[in-house]
């Protein structure tokens, strides 16, 4: 009998985690599909369908992308409702020993798209989690692409026509349930009949009152209530624990974007029914569900893709409070009288790029070089907007541009780190000076500065002058880069990064402990606190850490580290405690799977499994 390649064994054991996603393989310089999914793809995005020798007498049905292109072959099958498994490979084939390791770096569905191929500048993409019992129900909009939500929680007699409202009001793309929505037949009829958007059902063990204060406590800190105003007790915070768990298990990381929380009551807005919104032509006509001829399309002058978007959430969230109303009007009165004003300020916004999404693909590491030098010529702009916003003499439009934070303000709030590397790339020694002034004074593995020799001695001197340490003024790097030779842009670049591997890669290994994990350590032992040492010693599938991750866990429930986030950390978290009570042994093994085989199934994300080693760690020992 023949047996399958090791690739093909490979291909298959992750598959397997992913059965409901056309599964994107990295080989080479293409994702390839293979099997059922290379029937679809090639079906779906007129691919010519071939086959490959995978060991078995048939050849296995194939075909492929380019991964430098690949984003528009996911976008087609995005809209045609499937959902993509992107699996990179996540080591270096030329240093491979063997098969190459693999991995699934995320999940794209319809309400996970960051990816500006694939979105709208002028418009939205929600995701949505519904949580219903009885007469009262917990809404939460997410747009992971601007890292926002929007929550409430409606409390009806008939309680399904309160949740369609919302649901026109911001048009998600994908629906998370709870099972307990099933029983609303108006509701789920409604979202199948007339909403194009994918919809999962999430388990009823997914909201368990202790899972969801861990994700929320994960994702907002411990004092979740009062920082994002999702009650304590309210149905608002399971539909949120739902999502966040959502997006652990298909984004794997970038999950940390979602932190802007804005509390909405249904009162604030007009209730407009899904026939009168049609009927009005809002944003889409009858017809041809186009803009053009809508009221959107006759007011929409705006000039940045964000702009678009708030005017359309205005106009499809039409403001019932006159006080509100007056405080928009107030700053367009200020800018209609303005003439030259406004003017100079539209002139200005035509260079502020999509701040908004360009953060969040920043935060996944999937923005392109060309982005990152967007990103930083839209906030070289930022100051002279501000400036042409107070301008204007309008308190409305005043407080809006004290939002936006000076440079000065903003760099002492970077936080600095052991695993930190700061590149300062000025246009003028003033700047430089005052960025090192702050920077030496916070921890962090490299500092560099770009400039002349002669520059780099000046520098040095006049932080001498400040009072800074003499060792941290000798530690920088300047001028930055190594000595390759470089002359175009391009090549500085590479120059500043192979010293920045340089640096790192020449500092003590610690044996896989992560500094501030080590840090923690040593101020437990001198506290002569008792802690718990969760190491991953093995793992099977896809899950968001790997072997020989760790986390510390302290007594009061801390942690310091991570072995996956969300459900496991909890189970991991609870283990620990009772060890450090002395309620279980000192040593033991955590099973966590997926296989539905004993209490902790379907708890892993991405739906692997892993065992995770528990170790307490009394003071005056060490981990071993």
């Amino acid at each position: 009998m023949a047996e399958l390649s090791p690739m093909m064994q490979q291909y298959l054991e992750i598959k397997n985690q992913h059965k409901d996603e056309i599964l994107f393989y990295r080989i080479g310089d293409f994702y390839e599909m293979f099997f059922d999914d290379a029937v679809t793809a090639s079906r779906e995005l007129d691919l010519t369908l071939t086959g490959k020798q995978c060991g078995l007498a048939e050849r296995a049905p194939m075909c492929g992308v380019p991964f430098h292109s690949y984003e528009g072959y996911v976008a087609r099958l995005i809209a045609k409702g499937y959902k993509v498994a992107i699996c990179e490979q996540v080591e270096d084939p030329a240093k491979a020993k063997g098969l190459v390791k693999r991995d699934i770096i995320r999940v794209v569905t319809p309400g996970t798209v960051i990816e500006s191929s694939m979105l709208q500048d002028d418009r939205n993409n929600y995701i949505a989690s519904l949580y219903l019992k009885g007469k009262k129900a917990g809404l939460c909009f997410a747009d992971v692409s601007t890292g926002t939500a929007h929550i409430t929680e409606l409390t009806a007699d008939k309680i399904a026509p309160a949740v369609i409202t919302e649901l026109c009001r911001y048009h998600p793309s994908e629906v998370l349930l709870n099972p307990g929505l099933l029983d609303c037949r108006e509701v789920t009829a409604y979202i199948k009949k007339n909403m194009n958007c994918s919809v999962e059902l999430v388990e009823d063990e997914r909201y368990a009152p202790g899972l969801v204060a861990s994700a929320l406590e994960e994702q907002f800190g411990r004092d979740w209530p009062q920082t994002t105003g999702i009650a304590a007790e309210g149905l608002v915070r399971f539909a949120m624990a739902a999502l966040l768990e959502y997006l652990h298990d298909t984004q794997i990381k970038g999950v940390e974007r979602l932190k802007t929380v804005i509390t909405y009551n249904e009162a604030q807005f007009m209730r407009l029914s899904p026939v009168t919104r049609a009927n009005l032509e809002l944003t889409e006509t009858l017809r041809g569900r186009e803009k053009r001829g809508t009221l959107l399309w006759v007011l929409d002058k705006t000039s940045t893709a964000m702009g678009k978007r708030m005017l359309r959430s205005w106009i499809e969230q039409p403001l019932i409070s006159s006080q509100l109303i007056n405080h928009r009007l107030n700053a367009v009165e200020a800018l209609v009288r303005q003439t030259m004003v406004r003017g100079d300020l539209t002139e200005e916004l035509h260079y502020i790029a999509d701040l908004e999404r360009l953060m969040t693909r920043t935060v996944y590491g999937s923005a392109t070089p060309k982005e990152i030098y967007t990103l930083a010529q839209t906030c070289d702009r930022l100051p002279g907007l501000r400036k042409q916003a107070e301008a204007c003499s309008c308190p409305e439009l005043s407080e809006l541009a004290a939002s936006i934070d000076p440079f000065a303000q903003a760099l002492p709030n970077v936080s600095g780190g052991a695993e930190t590397y700061f590149a300062v790339l000025t246009r003028s020694h003033a700047f430089d000076l005052d960025c090192l002034t702050l920077i030496l004074q916070k921890p962090a593995a490299y500092v560099g500065m770009m400039g002349s020799r002669g520059r780099a001695a000046l520098v040095r001197r006049q932080l001498l002058e400040t009072g800074l340490d003499s060792q941290r003024v000798e530690s920088l790097c300047a001028p930055i880069g190594l000595s390759i030779g470089a002359q175009t842009a391009a090549e500085i670049a590479l120059s500043i990064l192979a010293q920045i591997v340089q640096v790192k890669n020449a500092r003590p290994q610690t044996e896989g402990y992560p500094i501030a994990l080590l840090d923690a350590m040593v101020q437990a032992e001198n506290a002569r606190t008792p802690a718990v040492l969760a190491t991953i010693v093995a793992r099977h599938g896809s899950t968001p850490r790997d072997v020989g991750a760790k986390m510390l866990i302290l007594p009061d429930g801390s942690t310091v580290g991570s072995v996956g986030g969300g459900i496991m950390e909890h189970y991991t978290v609870q283990a620990a405690r009772k060890m450090l009570a002395q309620a279980a042994p000192a040593l033991q093994c955590l099973q966590l799977s997926a296989d539905g085989k004993n209490e902790d199934a379907a708890i892993a994300a991405c739906g692997g499994s892993m065992e995770v080693l528990l170790q307490t760690l009394f003071p005056g020992e060490e981990a071993k």
